[in-house]
């Protein structure tokens, strides 16, 4: 025939082939890493959103029950105007605790100080803002 000897020829083809397998696979292996790396991040800023409702929810029954109990009537003697002057300033200082240690900054900081994200880098979307 005048060309290559058989076995020469398909040899080197599927040594073609073999390396495009290889290759194909490296790729899906790190498209699958990708995939995997997306769905963490996706959970974690998940997690993050869910943290700051359950957070806004806490902080909403808080004040609901501060105004119940400002909204409550005194006896003659003044007794409980006094009491509730003690709770009422209670739950204010864990009301502005609560927000002081949980605001925005505080995360970011707190985090970047543990080695997390840098500040520019945490967006208000990691956030769940």
């Amino acid at each position: 025939r005048g060309g290559r000897p058989e076995s020469e020829f398909t040899d080197q083809y599927l040594g073609y082939f073999d390396e495009a397998i290889r290759s194909l696979q490296a790729k899906e292996r790190e498209a699958n890493n990708l995939l995997s790396d997306l769905e963490r991040e996706r959970l974690e800023e998940e997690r993050i959103g869910e943290y700051v409702r359950t957070r806004d929810q806490r902080m909403a029954e808080v004040r609901k029950q501060a105004r119940a109990i400002s909204d409550m009537p005194t006896d003659c003697f003044g007794r409980f105007a006094e009491r509730m002057r003690e709770v009422k300033n209670e739950v204010t200082g864990i009301v502005e605790d609560i927000e002081r240690r949980t605001s925005r900054d505080a995360v970011v900081a707190a985090l970047t100080s543990r080695g997390g994200r840098p500040e520019n880098e945490f967006t208000d979307q990691h956030l769940g803002y």
